[in-house]
């Protein structure tokens, strides 16, 4: 069999031919559907540890005015797991606190003097935590130091309320 003397070039025109269509321009409906971040965006996505959440949760001073499987404070929202999946949601867990801010910077106030700092991956560690009901199932008083007990908060800060959710009493 014998080979055309210009196969090199007709292989290399094919090839380029298959690159230029793979590389074409998305159409305006594969540009809608296209969920690809733009190039040079990435998302962090830190490592979830729930022991470390819950650890933090006391250190941090959480369960002073939050409860999880019934133990800490009454001041704030229970943040007991809602479900078997055991899949943290950080994007959610930082947006519902970020709709509380206001109250939880009042109380950290009245409470502690200072406002709680969280990097993010204790941020991460805290969700992990709040959406992990084998590791709340191991939380217990015996978690709180002694001295940390007694700031434990007993009333509600903000009740619900069917029409505008969280508000102070």
């Amino acid at each position: 069999m014998t080979y055309p003397a210009n196969r090199h070039a007709i292989f290399a025109i094919a090839t380029l031919a298959i690159a230029a269509w793979y590389s074409s321009p998305l159409t305006a409906e594969e540009a809608a559907n296209d969920q690809t971040p733009p190039a040079g965006v990435t998302a962090v996505t830190p490592t979830l540890n729930a022991e470390r959440g819950r650890d933090l949760f006391v250190s941090k001073g959480c369960v002073v005015c939050h409860a999880i499987n019934g133990v800490g404070g009454k001041a704030a929202p229970a943040l007991d797991a809602t479900d078997e999946s055991r899949q943290a949601d950080i994007a959610d867990f930082a947006a519902r606190m970020w709709r509380s801010a206001f109250a939880m910077a009042e109380l950290q106030a009245v409470e502690f003097a200072y406002q709680i700092e969280l990097e993010g991956d204790e941020m991460a560690d805290l969700a992990a935590f709040a959406a992990d009901h084998v590791t709340q199932e191991t939380f217990t008083e015996d978690h709180i130091p002694d001295d940390m007990k007694d700031w434990i908060l007993e009333e509600p800060f903000y009740v619900d309320d069917p029409v505008f959710g969280k508000t102070q009493p």
